[in-house]
């Protein structure tokens, strides 16, 4: 199975590159605009897991191309975000993780 991870947090992304490839063929890009251009080219994966939150080129740039450019690829999309959230008077907050599937995606056979 072929990854593709894109997200703008570096750490990040090189950290879950190597978590999934112990398991799948899974590539990292850190940039919307390179992650569209590389989509162009090769529309062979399995699964592209993609931060919603990126400057420039966000989550739903890239989902909203591939929906008019590659519906198939589009329907392959596992989108990702950091939220931060108020902690009370300690004025502190939590990374808190969110994963979700889009409405249209599916695991790949």
């Amino acid at each position: 199975m072929r990854v593709l991870l894109i997200d703008d947090e570096t750490a990040l992304g090189t950290s879950l590159r190597r978590c999934i490839s112990r398991y799948w063929n899974a590539s990292f890009v850190n940039d919307g605009r390179q992650a569209l251009e590389l989509l162009r080219h090769d529309c062979g994966y399995d699964v592209i897991v993609c931060d919603l939150m990126m400057p420039e080129v966000t989550g739903m740039d890239i989902y909203e191309e591939l929906v008019q450019s590659k519906p198939d690829l589009s329907k392959r999309m596992l989108f990702m975000m950091a939220a931060l959230l108020p902690n009370g008077p300690a004025h502190s907050s939590i990374a808190c993780p969110i994963v979700t599937w889009t409405s249209h995606s599916t695991w790949p056979n």
